[in-house]
């Protein structure tokens, strides 16, 4: 009986940790159905091994981040709601995001309508706000247009982390805390400079003129 006993116990133990690292899991995978691949290419755009490479990348900052990340690439006719509900029902409809809120961002690419839209669920909406998605579109596009889809689905990446990062220090970029490289600091900080040299030069030339 004793015996007994001590093996309940210890199953009780093993069902608990499962459980709690069934927890640590969720989230940061997909909610409702975890193998889904997060790199979707169903227009044969990118090689394999891109998508592995993709794939990886996601995986780490979805971890790290716990927002679910998406690159999906099709070529099929739209449906009569648009892109945009295209791109959301393939999001909801897959099961994806993390959490009970779904947080989530995609980027959903139609070939056959020649369109591209960034959709984003959940916590994704507060990262991601319309400045923060027309400001990646922008990036995006060009790549996009020269047929480059590696290019920019690294594009995509690049920018999801920079947003994703800064949204950890509680002042996710938008209108009013746009996005700004270091050359952009530099910019500003050399027109500054000529700015009050020519006011300088400006001050100078009048003093000398008036002796």
């Amino acid at each position: 009986m004793k015996k007994i006993y001590t093996i309940v116990v210890w199953l009780l133990l093993l069902c608990t940790l499962i459980s709690i690292g069934g927890v640590a899991a969720y989230a940061y995978s997909t909610a409702k159905h975890p193998e889904n691949k997060r790199v979707v290419d169903k227009a044969n755009l990118l090689s394999d091994d891109v998508e592995e490479k993709l794939d990886a990348r996601i995986e780490e900052l979805s971890e790290k981040y716990k927002m679910d990340i998406l690159i999906v690439y099709v070529n099929e006719p739209v449906s009569p709601k648009g892109v945009v509900d295209d791109a959301d029902m393939f999001f909801e409809g897959n099961g994806y995001g993390c959490g009970s809120t779904q947080d989530g961002i995609e980027f959903y690419v139609n070939l056959y309508a020649r369109d591209v839209v960034i959709s984003t669920m959940g916590k994704g909406e507060d990262v991601f706000t319309d400045y923060g998605t027309d400001f990646i579109l922008a990036k995006i596009t060009p790549h996009l247009s020269e047929s480059n889809y590696k290019d920019a689905a690294d594009t995509y990446l690049d920018y999801v982390e920079a947003f994703l990062k800064q949204a950890e220090k509680g002042r996710p970029y938008d209108h009013n805390n746009p996005y700004r490289t270091t050359w952009d600091y530099i910019k500003r900080i050399g027109i500054f400079t000529i700015i009050f040299f020519l006011f300088g030069l400006m001050i100078a030339t009048v003093r000398q003129d008036s002796l």
